[in-house]
């Protein structure tokens, strides 16, 4: 049976890592949701154990490969955990031995999401601390593991299965997360080749985490893996309790190579390499549309990067009029122009810069006014950057960020201008380097991406970040408010992609050095950005003569949240209240899912959010 529990509610970073791929979206589409109320796990009209809600009939669900060694029943856990009913699991083996659930075959396109989460408790106590018990308790290296799935052509049977070969020819992704506080106490995902469903040969999406805040102990744990799909790769989230744990990408020619699917068509968990009993409830499969959004572009064509009318390149389309670039700190040892590139990011015209000087030389633009009004909201900004030739490898030496200009807009090369706009930055390092970095900051009012700035998390190690050649390359800042997991303001999260993989992440949330500590008079809360008017890009002190080009600019804004009539219109039809909008707030709120957060206190769901959707149920659309 779905119930509240009491569960750490989803921080703000683990909500923001819903995702570290697909920003803000729009209404999640449940495609499997099974809470095991009614005591019937495949639904097969035979109780396999405790009905505590009859009418949650939920999915059903089968062993996938293999019956032996492994039991399975439902069990009245609201005692242990609160979960109500729950999907008891009981191993007496080193075999995976998975379990799995059909739904719909869904496809993902550019920008979707699948999200696979639910609770899980492992009822083994003490759980073996070496993992080197005789069976059942467990053999060297036990691990929970969980992923969505392809048939390829043969489907899920709607039975219990022994003939492996059945499943052996599905592909899909999977999360494994280890049990026992010996070994590797580590996360790690990867693409499952077809060679066994959780198990066979597998594609490694990033490196193994190791962390001891694993399954070491029998309390319940939210469990979620997010897939995204990002052009011909898959983007993949791991997340615990609501905060994230680990990403990970499979490249396009693995997906190729090992036929890793786009479309899934049913959900798995259970054990390998070990045995362990568990309990699991409260399953929730989404899809979840790419976000739309409405996009600023400036591809230089017009040939007229500062919009005065006087050409500054080649004209090859006069339309294409784009954002008014100025000088904004320091007006000297600062040549632009506006250049033929077709031969480097090869897309016709580029704003070109050359820094003649090693101080700062920074340009900024003014963009049609954002406001991140509500969690979820989401601004991005990206372009094409290549160098035209290197500089001696030095800190951070590329900087580029959005700010709110504080009623001093830029509307000349001047830098008086810039010294009171806030905002954030993204900084990184160019040159060939094996000690390359990238780090987010938030710019406080004491100079352009420069100044005072505030790091947002730890400086990432990562030559993959950095600009280390000549190459043509996508650089991407996404800034979206999310809800706080404390008494305080939302947090914003600041997101650095580098051809469309991301590379750090940074959480402002007004205490200095990112410190999450309740504020006091002694420390009090930084402010920070929720509205955004300005963009900029440069080189910062130390940097010496570089000479870049800068094109295909785009700067997009997406509202997330119910596109309805009124708080209470949370599913398709919009426009339209109707019992479909009850099942989504019903499902909401009894996963203390932010689309139920209707209501004050924000960020927790409670009683007055039924009150705030019956308000706004029973008022009708207009």
């Amino acid at each position: 049976m779905r119930s509240e529990t009491n569960l750490k509610a989803r921080t703000a970073f683990g909500i923001a890592s819903l995702i570290a791929a697909a920003g803000a979206f729009a209404q999640p589409q449940v495609l499997l949701s099974d809470g095991f109320g009614d005591g019937d796990r495949d639904n097969d009209a035979t109780l396999d154990g405790v009905a505590t809600d009859p009418g949650d009939t939920g999915a059903a669900w089968y062993y996938a490969r293999f019956t032996s060694n492994a039991t399975v029943d439902i069990v009245d856990d609201t005692g242990s955990s609160g979960f109500g009913s729950a999907f008891n699991v009981q191993t007496a083996t080193t075999f995976t031995r998975p379990f799995a659930a059909a739904f719909t075959p869904t496809t993902l396109n550019d920008g979707d999401s699948i999200r696979f989460s639910f609770l899980v408790r492992i009822t083994e106590m003490p759980i073996d601390a070496t993992d080197a018990g005789a069976l059942p308790t467990g053999t060297t290296d036990r691990r929970f593991r969980f992923g969505l799935y392809n048939g390829n052509g043969t489907p899920l049977p709607m039975m219990d299965n022994s003939d492996s070969t059945i499943v052996d020819n599905d592909t899909g992704y999977v999360s494994q997360i280890d049990v026992g506080s010996a070994d590797g106490n580590s996360y790690s995902m990867f693409g499952d080749k077809a060679d066994g469903i959780l198990g066979g040969s597998s594609v490694a999406l990033g490196a193994t985490d190791d962390n001891v805040d694993n399954f070491i102990g029998n309390d319940a744990r939210r469990v979620e893996m997010i897939l995204t799909r990002n052009g011909d790769t898959m983007d993949v989230a791991l997340l615990l309790d609501g905060e994230l744990r680990q990403t990970g990408m499979a490249a396009a020619a693995d997906i190729v190579a090992e036929n890793l699917p786009f479309t899934f068509e049913y959900a798995a968990f259970g054990t390998s390499g070990g045995s362990f009993d568990y309990l699991v409830d409260n399953v929730l499969v989404e899809y979840i549309p790419a976000p739309t959004g409405v996009a600023s572009t400036d591809g230089f064509e017009d040939g007229d990067f500062n919009n005065d009318l006087v050409p500054d390149g080649p004209v090859n389309d006069n339309t294409d009029i784009g954002f008014t670039w100025y000088k904004a700190t320091g007006n000297s040892s600062l040549e632009v122009d506006v250049e033929d590139d077709s031969a480097g990011i090869g897309t016709g015209n580029a704003m070109s810069l050359l820094t003649i000087t090693t101080s700062s030389r920074k340009m900024a633009a003014a963009i049609e006014e954002v406001t991140l009004e509500n969690p979820g909201d989401e601004v991005r900004f990206a372009f094409d950057m290549r160098v035209n030739g290197f500089v001696t490898p030095s800190d951070r030496d590329f900087r580029f960020g959005m700010q709110f200009d504080n009623g001093t807009p830029q509307s000349s090369d001047n830098s008086d201008d810039s010294d009171d706009d806030s905002g954030y930055f993204i900084s990184l390092d160019t040159g060939p380097s094996s000690t390359s970095t990238a780090a987010s900051s938030g710019d406080l009012a004491n100079g352009l991406m420069g100044g005072t700035a505030r790091a947002l998390g730890s400086t990432v190690d990562d030559p993959f970040g950095a600009i280390e050649d000549d190459s043509p390359r996508r650089l991407e800042m996404r800034l979206r408010r999310e809800l706080r997991d404390e008494p305080g303001p939302d947090v914003v999260i600041v997101e650095y992609y580098r051809d469309g993989v991301l590379v750090s992440t940074g959480v402002d949330d007004g205490n200095d050095g990112n410190d999450p500590v309740p504020p006091s008079p002694a420390d009090p809360l930084q402010p920070l950005t929720y509205t955004f008017n300005q963009i900029a890009l440069g080189t910062h002190s130390g940097l010496g003569p570089f000479d870049y080009f800068v094109d295909n600019i785009e700067v997009t804004s997406f509202v997330a949240g119910p596109m309805g009539c009124n708080a209470a219109d949370l599913a398709p039809p919009f426009g339209i209240l109707d019992l479909d909008d009850v099942d989504t707030f019903i499902t909401a709120f009894l996963f203390s899912d932010p689309v139920a957060d209707l209501a004050p206190p924000v960020g927790v769901v409670d009683l007055s959010d039924i009150d705030a959707f019956i308000a706004g149920f029973l008022g009708g659309c207009p």
